[in-house]
Protein backbone atom coordinates (compact mmCIF):
# COMPACT_ATOMS: atom_id res chain seq x y z
CA UNK A 1 0.00 0.00 0.00
CA UNK A 2 1.15 3.98 -0.85
CA UNK A 3 -0.21 6.97 -0.62
CA UNK A 4 1.64 8.53 -3.31
CA UNK A 5 -1.76 9.54 -5.72
CA UNK A 6 -3.93 10.40 -2.93
CA UNK A 7 -1.19 12.59 -1.62
CA UNK A 8 -0.25 13.93 -4.76
CA UNK A 9 -3.82 15.10 -5.63
CA UNK A 10 -3.87 16.48 -1.80
CA UNK A 11 -0.92 18.56 -2.25
CA UNK A 12 -2.49 19.66 -5.63
CA UNK A 13 -5.18 20.81 -3.81
CA UNK A 14 -2.81 22.56 -1.21
CA UNK A 15 -4.19 20.71 1.42
CA UNK A 16 -1.33 19.00 4.19
CA UNK A 17 0.52 16.13 3.93
CA UNK A 18 2.36 14.65 6.75
CA UNK A 19 5.98 14.03 7.13
CA UNK A 20 7.60 10.49 7.56
CA UNK A 21 11.11 9.01 7.34
CA UNK A 22 12.66 8.27 3.50
CA UNK A 23 15.02 6.17 2.90
CA UNK A 24 15.81 2.58 1.01
CA UNK A 25 13.08 0.64 1.03
CA UNK A 26 15.14 -2.34 1.27
CA UNK A 27 17.14 -1.67 4.21
CA UNK A 28 14.40 0.69 5.90
CA UNK A 29 11.36 -0.41 5.13
CA UNK A 30 9.58 -0.64 8.13
CA UNK A 31 10.00 2.73 8.57
CA UNK A 32 10.06 4.27 5.48
CA UNK A 33 6.29 1.82 4.17
CA UNK A 34 4.01 2.97 2.66
CA UNK A 35 5.18 5.73 0.91
CA UNK A 36 3.69 9.06 -0.42
CA UNK A 37 4.32 10.86 2.89
CA UNK A 38 6.19 14.50 2.96
CA UNK A 39 9.48 12.47 3.80
CA UNK A 40 13.30 14.33 5.30
CA UNK A 41 16.05 12.30 5.65
CA UNK A 42 17.66 12.41 8.60
CA UNK A 43 19.35 15.02 11.00
CA UNK A 44 23.19 15.03 10.04
CA UNK A 45 24.07 15.50 13.52
CA UNK A 46 23.65 11.39 14.39
CA UNK A 47 25.54 9.85 12.00
CA UNK A 48 27.62 7.81 11.99
CA UNK A 49 25.00 5.73 14.79
CA UNK A 50 26.13 3.07 16.70
CA UNK A 51 24.92 0.31 14.14
CA UNK A 52 27.19 2.22 11.45
CA UNK A 53 30.40 2.55 13.90
CA UNK A 54 30.19 -1.40 14.72
CA UNK A 55 29.64 -2.15 10.89
CA UNK A 56 32.46 0.25 9.76
CA UNK A 57 35.18 -0.29 12.03
CA UNK A 58 35.10 -3.70 10.98
CA UNK A 59 35.20 -2.72 7.89
CA UNK A 60 37.87 -0.71 8.38
CA UNK A 61 39.64 -4.05 10.09
CA UNK A 62 39.21 -5.94 7.53
CA UNK A 63 40.35 -3.72 5.21
CA UNK A 64 43.76 -3.25 6.99
CA UNK A 65 44.07 -6.96 7.53
CA UNK A 66 43.32 -7.50 4.07
CA UNK A 67 45.92 -5.64 3.31
CA UNK A 68 48.51 -6.54 5.49
CA UNK A 69 47.87 -10.15 4.24
CA UNK A 70 48.86 -9.12 0.85
CA UNK A 71 51.68 -6.63 1.72
CA UNK A 72 53.31 -7.58 5.14
CA UNK A 73 52.67 -3.86 6.42
CA UNK A 74 49.95 -1.65 6.95
CA UNK A 75 48.81 1.47 4.15
CA UNK A 76 50.02 4.77 5.35
CA UNK A 77 47.09 6.43 3.70
CA UNK A 78 43.88 4.72 2.38
CA UNK A 79 41.41 7.24 0.49
CA UNK A 80 38.20 7.43 0.71
CA UNK A 81 34.59 8.54 -0.74
CA UNK A 82 32.05 10.50 1.62
CA UNK A 83 28.59 10.91 -0.60
CA UNK A 84 25.34 12.65 0.98
CA UNK A 85 22.86 9.89 -0.46
CA UNK A 86 24.91 6.59 0.83
CA UNK A 87 25.65 8.31 4.27
CA UNK A 88 22.22 8.57 4.49
CA UNK A 89 20.78 4.71 3.87
CA UNK A 90 24.23 3.84 6.12
CA UNK A 91 22.97 5.97 8.95
CA UNK A 92 27.31 6.73 8.45
CA UNK A 93 29.37 3.85 7.82
CA UNK A 94 32.08 5.30 5.40
CA UNK A 95 32.28 7.96 8.91
CA UNK A 96 32.69 5.07 11.10
CA UNK A 97 35.35 3.71 8.87
CA UNK A 98 37.60 6.66 8.52
CA UNK A 99 37.80 7.21 12.33
CA UNK A 100 38.93 4.08 12.86
CA UNK A 101 41.13 3.87 10.16
CA UNK A 102 42.85 6.85 12.63
CA UNK A 103 42.32 5.22 16.09
CA UNK A 104 39.46 7.32 17.16
CA UNK A 105 35.90 6.56 18.10
CA UNK A 106 32.48 8.51 18.15
CA UNK A 107 31.71 10.76 20.67
CA UNK A 108 27.87 10.96 21.39
CA UNK A 109 26.38 13.02 23.43
CA UNK A 110 22.43 12.23 25.84
CA UNK A 111 20.72 12.44 22.84
CA UNK A 112 22.58 10.43 19.89
CA UNK A 113 24.16 13.25 18.22
CA UNK A 114 28.29 12.98 17.25
CA UNK A 115 29.67 15.76 18.74
CA UNK A 116 33.19 14.69 18.39
CA UNK A 117 35.78 11.64 19.18
CA UNK A 118 37.61 9.74 21.44
CA UNK A 119 41.11 8.58 21.05
CA UNK A 120 41.87 4.94 21.23
CA UNK A 121 44.60 4.02 22.70
CA UNK A 122 47.41 2.60 20.44
CA UNK A 123 47.72 -0.50 22.61
CA UNK A 124 44.10 -1.14 21.99
CA UNK A 125 44.66 -1.17 17.81
CA UNK A 126 45.28 -5.09 17.26
CA UNK A 127 44.43 -6.63 14.38
CA UNK A 128 44.49 -10.66 14.14
CA UNK A 129 45.60 -11.20 10.64
CA UNK A 130 46.49 -15.17 9.81
CA UNK A 131 45.85 -16.11 13.28
CA UNK A 132 48.39 -13.56 14.72
CA UNK A 133 47.74 -10.84 16.77
CA UNK A 134 49.71 -7.48 15.60
CA UNK A 135 49.46 -3.80 16.58
CA UNK A 136 48.17 -1.45 13.78
CA UNK A 137 49.35 1.80 13.78
CA UNK A 138 47.04 4.60 13.33
CA UNK A 139 46.61 5.15 9.37
CA UNK A 140 46.21 8.23 7.64
CA UNK A 141 42.93 8.96 5.41
CA UNK A 142 42.42 11.12 2.45
CA UNK A 143 38.50 11.81 2.29
CA UNK A 144 37.07 13.07 -1.08
CA UNK A 145 33.64 14.59 -0.92
CA UNK A 146 30.90 14.71 -3.47
CA UNK A 147 29.50 18.47 -3.76
CA UNK A 148 26.10 16.77 -2.22
CA UNK A 149 27.79 15.50 0.80
CA UNK A 150 29.23 19.28 1.20
CA UNK A 151 25.92 20.95 0.84
CA UNK A 152 24.10 18.41 3.71
CA UNK A 153 26.71 17.45 6.13
CA UNK A 154 29.09 20.50 7.01
CA UNK A 155 28.60 19.90 10.47
CA UNK A 156 30.23 16.62 9.89
CA UNK A 157 32.97 17.70 7.75
CA UNK A 158 33.75 20.18 10.60
CA UNK A 159 33.98 17.36 13.10
CA UNK A 160 36.47 15.22 10.85
CA UNK A 161 38.25 18.13 10.21
CA UNK A 162 38.81 18.85 13.80
CA UNK A 163 39.34 15.13 14.71
CA UNK A 164 42.65 14.70 11.99
CA UNK A 165 43.71 17.71 13.57
CA UNK A 166 44.12 16.07 16.97
CA UNK A 167 45.50 13.11 15.36
CA UNK A 168 48.14 14.71 14.03
CA UNK A 169 48.98 16.74 17.23
CA UNK A 170 49.11 13.61 19.39
CA UNK A 171 52.82 13.25 20.88
CA UNK A 172 53.46 9.61 19.45
CA UNK A 173 55.99 8.02 16.94
CA UNK A 174 55.61 9.04 13.25
CA UNK A 175 55.97 4.67 12.99
CA UNK A 176 52.65 4.89 15.01
CA UNK A 177 51.01 7.62 13.62
CA UNK A 178 51.00 7.74 10.14
CA UNK A 179 48.67 11.00 10.41
CA UNK A 180 51.50 12.76 12.46
CA UNK A 181 54.05 11.44 9.71
CA UNK A 182 52.73 12.97 7.02
CA UNK A 183 51.89 16.20 9.14
CA UNK A 184 55.54 16.54 10.04
CA UNK A 185 56.73 16.07 6.49
CA UNK A 186 54.20 18.02 4.93
CA UNK A 187 54.65 21.25 7.41
CA UNK A 188 58.56 20.86 6.76
CA UNK A 189 58.51 20.74 3.16
CA UNK A 190 56.13 23.66 3.08
CA UNK A 191 57.49 26.22 5.73
CA UNK A 192 61.38 25.17 3.77
CA UNK A 193 59.58 26.63 0.92
CA UNK A 194 59.42 29.90 2.63
CA UNK A 195 55.78 29.69 3.38
CA UNK A 196 54.46 30.80 6.76
CA UNK A 197 54.18 28.28 9.85
CA UNK A 198 50.48 29.57 9.69
CA UNK A 199 49.77 28.61 5.94
CA UNK A 200 51.88 25.70 5.89
CA UNK A 201 50.02 24.23 9.00
CA UNK A 202 46.75 24.46 7.49
CA UNK A 203 47.95 22.73 4.47
CA UNK A 204 49.91 20.01 5.59
CA UNK A 205 46.75 19.26 7.78
CA UNK A 206 43.98 19.26 5.03
CA UNK A 207 42.47 15.90 4.44
CA UNK A 208 39.10 16.64 3.03
CA UNK A 209 38.62 17.67 -0.61
CA UNK A 210 35.72 18.45 -2.84
CA UNK A 211 34.75 20.06 -5.97
CA UNK A 212 34.29 23.91 -5.69
CA UNK A 213 31.14 25.22 -4.00
CA UNK A 214 29.22 25.90 -7.00
CA UNK A 215 29.86 22.69 -8.63
CA UNK A 216 29.13 19.01 -8.64
CA UNK A 217 31.66 15.70 -9.41
CA UNK A 218 34.49 15.29 -10.70
CA UNK A 219 34.07 15.77 -14.68
CA UNK A 220 35.51 12.07 -15.75
CA UNK A 221 31.74 10.98 -15.90
CA UNK A 222 31.54 13.69 -19.20
CA UNK A 223 35.09 13.39 -20.47
CA UNK A 224 35.87 9.27 -20.73
CA UNK A 225 32.59 8.82 -23.07
CA UNK A 226 34.00 11.52 -25.53
CA UNK A 227 36.94 9.84 -26.28
CA UNK A 228 37.99 12.41 -28.77
CA UNK A 229 38.39 14.28 -26.04
CA UNK A 230 41.49 13.33 -24.18
CA UNK A 231 44.30 11.30 -25.11
CA UNK A 232 46.06 9.76 -22.04
CA UNK A 233 45.80 9.31 -18.46
CA UNK A 234 47.56 12.85 -17.97
CA UNK A 235 44.59 14.12 -19.45
CA UNK A 236 41.91 12.51 -17.29
CA UNK A 237 44.17 13.09 -13.71
CA UNK A 238 44.18 16.64 -14.95
CA UNK A 239 40.79 16.88 -15.06
CA UNK A 240 40.33 15.06 -11.75
CA UNK A 241 42.44 17.41 -9.85
CA UNK A 242 40.94 20.17 -11.11
CA UNK A 243 37.76 19.07 -9.97
CA UNK A 244 38.72 18.01 -6.65
CA UNK A 245 41.29 20.17 -4.85
CA UNK A 246 39.24 22.46 -2.95
CA UNK A 247 39.92 22.16 0.88
CA UNK A 248 37.05 21.79 3.44
CA UNK A 249 37.20 22.12 7.44
CA UNK A 250 35.78 23.43 10.23
CA UNK A 251 36.59 26.58 8.96
CA UNK A 252 37.18 26.72 5.31
CA UNK A 253 34.57 26.14 2.23
CA UNK A 254 36.72 25.78 -0.63
CA UNK A 255 39.73 26.60 -0.72
CA UNK A 256 42.42 26.18 -3.33
CA UNK A 257 44.33 23.79 -2.33
CA UNK A 258 45.90 22.00 -5.57
CA UNK A 259 49.63 20.93 -4.07
CA UNK A 260 48.27 19.97 -0.95
CA UNK A 261 45.56 17.62 -2.94
CA UNK A 262 48.54 16.11 -4.61
CA UNK A 263 50.94 15.67 -1.83
CA UNK A 264 47.97 13.40 -0.25
CA UNK A 265 47.52 11.74 -3.10
CA UNK A 266 51.10 10.65 -3.46
CA UNK A 267 50.64 9.16 0.34
CA UNK A 268 47.54 6.79 -1.03
CA UNK A 269 48.36 3.22 -0.95
CA UNK A 270 44.84 2.10 -0.90
CA UNK A 271 41.29 3.50 -1.81
CA UNK A 272 37.98 2.25 -0.91
CA UNK A 273 34.09 2.80 -0.92
CA UNK A 274 30.90 1.52 0.53
CA UNK A 275 28.35 -0.21 -1.87
CA UNK A 276 25.21 -0.48 0.46
CA UNK A 277 22.69 -1.48 -1.61
CA UNK A 278 21.21 -2.97 -5.28
CA UNK A 279 22.98 -0.17 -6.82
CA UNK A 280 26.08 -1.73 -8.32
CA UNK A 281 29.73 -0.32 -9.65
CA UNK A 282 28.01 -0.12 -13.14
CA UNK A 283 24.73 1.34 -12.42
CA UNK A 284 25.61 5.21 -12.71
CA UNK A 285 29.21 6.69 -13.58
CA UNK A 286 29.25 8.19 -10.09
CA UNK A 287 31.65 5.61 -8.88
CA UNK A 288 33.86 5.18 -11.66
CA UNK A 289 34.43 8.97 -11.45
CA UNK A 290 34.76 9.24 -7.86
CA UNK A 291 36.70 5.82 -6.56
CA UNK A 292 38.07 5.34 -9.81
CA UNK A 293 39.14 9.00 -10.57
CA UNK A 294 40.56 9.20 -6.99
CA UNK A 295 42.66 5.53 -7.17
CA UNK A 296 43.99 6.80 -11.02
CA UNK A 297 45.50 10.19 -9.92
CA UNK A 298 47.09 8.71 -6.62
CA UNK A 299 48.64 6.08 -9.08
CA UNK A 300 49.27 8.58 -11.43
CA UNK A 301 51.54 10.76 -9.28
CA UNK A 302 53.01 8.20 -6.90
CA UNK A 303 53.60 5.93 -9.93
CA UNK A 304 53.03 3.23 -7.33
CA UNK A 305 50.25 0.36 -7.39
CA UNK A 306 47.01 1.31 -5.25
CA UNK A 307 45.35 -0.88 -4.05
CA UNK A 308 41.41 -0.95 -4.21
CA UNK A 309 38.33 -2.48 -2.07
CA UNK A 310 34.70 -2.24 -1.66
CA UNK A 311 33.21 -2.24 1.49
CA UNK A 312 30.15 -4.92 0.91
CA UNK A 313 27.75 -4.29 3.22
CA UNK A 314 24.59 -5.30 1.31
CA UNK A 315 23.78 -8.02 3.64
CA UNK A 316 26.59 -9.56 5.13
CA UNK A 317 28.78 -6.84 5.46
CA UNK A 318 32.41 -7.97 4.45
CA UNK A 319 35.42 -6.66 1.97
CA UNK A 320 36.25 -7.64 -1.50
CA UNK A 321 39.06 -5.77 -4.15
CA UNK A 322 37.25 -4.23 -6.83
CA UNK A 323 38.15 -6.84 -9.07
CA UNK A 324 35.91 -9.55 -7.01
CA UNK A 325 33.19 -6.95 -6.49
CA UNK A 326 33.39 -6.50 -10.65
CA UNK A 327 33.55 -9.92 -11.30
CA UNK A 328 30.37 -10.61 -9.49
CA UNK A 329 28.70 -7.86 -11.03
CA UNK A 330 29.25 -8.59 -14.02
CA UNK A 331 28.98 -12.39 -14.08
CA UNK A 332 24.93 -11.79 -12.50
CA UNK A 333 23.90 -8.81 -14.41
CA UNK A 334 25.68 -8.41 -18.12
CA UNK A 335 26.38 -12.35 -18.36
CA UNK A 336 23.44 -13.73 -16.75
CA UNK A 337 20.67 -14.20 -19.54
CA UNK A 338 17.56 -13.60 -17.58
CA UNK A 339 18.51 -10.18 -16.50
CA UNK A 340 19.66 -9.23 -20.04
CA UNK A 341 16.14 -10.94 -20.87
CA UNK A 342 14.56 -8.80 -18.28
CA UNK A 343 15.58 -5.61 -19.79
CA UNK A 344 15.10 -6.12 -23.30
CA UNK A 345 11.44 -6.50 -22.38
CA UNK A 346 11.42 -3.32 -21.18
CA UNK A 347 12.11 -2.12 -24.54
CA UNK A 348 14.09 1.18 -25.31
CA UNK A 349 14.46 1.50 -21.87
CA UNK A 350 16.05 -1.67 -21.08
CA UNK A 351 17.91 -1.41 -23.80
CA UNK A 352 19.96 1.92 -23.14
CA UNK A 353 20.68 0.66 -19.14
CA UNK A 354 22.47 -2.26 -20.88
CA UNK A 355 23.87 -0.03 -22.97
CA UNK A 356 25.10 2.35 -20.18
CA UNK A 357 26.47 -0.80 -17.80
CA UNK A 358 28.68 -1.66 -20.72
CA UNK A 359 29.86 1.87 -21.04
CA UNK A 360 30.62 1.95 -17.53
CA UNK A 361 32.53 -1.13 -17.05
CA UNK A 362 34.67 -0.08 -19.72
CA UNK A 363 35.09 3.42 -18.19
CA UNK A 364 36.58 1.04 -15.09
CA UNK A 365 38.59 -0.82 -17.81
CA UNK A 366 40.48 2.70 -18.21
CA UNK A 367 40.58 4.30 -14.93
CA UNK A 368 41.72 0.62 -13.39
CA UNK A 369 42.44 -1.84 -15.69
CA UNK A 370 43.90 -4.38 -13.41
CA UNK A 371 40.24 -4.49 -12.06
CA UNK A 372 38.63 -5.75 -15.01
CA UNK A 373 39.67 -9.59 -15.47
CA UNK A 374 40.84 -10.59 -18.87
CA UNK A 375 38.27 -12.88 -19.06
CA UNK A 376 35.22 -10.01 -18.97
Amino acid sequence: QNYEMQNLLAALRGEYISSSLGGDTIRKGSDVLPTGSNFYSLDPRTVPDKTAWQIGSKMADEMLAAYYAEHGCFPETVGTVLWSTETMRTSGQTLAMILRYMGLEPDWDSSKKFTGVKITPLENLNLTVNGVTIQRPRVDVLITISGLFRDTFSYTVGILDLAIKQVASLQESTDNNYVRKHYLQDLDKYTSSGMSFGDADFLAGARIFGPPPEAYGTGLGQLIPSTSKWDDDADLVDTYLSRMFYIYGSSVYGLNGLEAFKNQLKNVDATIMVRDNNYGLLDNDDVFQFLGGMTLAAKTLSGKDVDVYIADTQIKPHIETLGQFLSSEVRTRLLNPKWREGMLNDGFSGANHIASETGHLVAWDIVTPGAVADWI
